[in-house]
């Protein structure tokens, strides 16, 4: 099996499963999903949703293209084709969890890398989801969160893949405790239903 890297540009142990209690809720509003295939969109949510449910976290996603999200102040995710061509070949997306003032925190993901990174072995529905929960991760806990395990290591190989598709694929302990500290803090991430009207 050829071994296959993915560094998520932007910049332990971890736990069973996560802490007790009501899961808090995040938005992501995803933009120019068109990109991506609808049925590999589908089951990279499903993949992330397992990996952030982990650490307590229920995600909801907004489609901007069928969803009003303009008036929704929540982290955004947008896909695209190519990625800057400043960043590393084996890049499949980067985070911007301090954009300028005015600016919701972002992140940027390549469908073409996940898909030309994807282990032969695995769905590349798998890699799409824990790319998307790397980057989520770094929206929370910031740019410099990368780990030697788990899913906020610096390169998704075959291994972290590998775990994602057994479900195994977690934040580390201490991660896990700053993003529960993080949500707590922040109101605007979770979003009334009745503001999601359709266009």
């Amino acid at each position: 099996m050829k071994r296959i890297l993915i560094r998520v540009a932007a910049a332990g142990l971890w736990l069973a499963s996560a802490a007790a209690g009501v899961p808090d809720e995040l938005t992501i509003r995803l933009v120019d999903t068109p990109v991506v295939p609808r049925n590999a969109l589908q089951e990279g949510e499903r993949v992330a949703e397992r990996i952030l449910a982990q650490a307590g976290i229920r995600v909801q996603w907004m489609d901007c293209a069928v969803e009003r999200c303009a008036s929704v102040s929540s982290f955004w995710i947008q896909f695209v084709d190519r990625l800057p061509s400043w960043l590393p070949p084996d890049t499949a997306g980067y985070a911007v969890p301090a954009p300028p003032q005015g600016m919701a925190p972002y992140a940027i993901v390549s469908y073409r890398s996940v898909v030309e990174s994807a282990p032969e072995t695995t769905a590349l529905e798998v890699m799409l989801g824990a790319s998307l929960a790397h980057e989520i991760g770094h929206l929370l806990l910031g740019r410099s969160a990368h780990t030697l395990n788990g899913i906020m290591s610096a390169r998704l190989g075959n291994r972290e893949i590998g775990m994602a598709a057994r479900g195994a694929l977690r934040f580390t302990g201490e991660q896990v405790r700053q993003i529960r500290g993080t949500m707590r803090r922040e109101s605007a991430f979770r979003v009334d239903p009745a503001s999601r009207s359709e266009q």
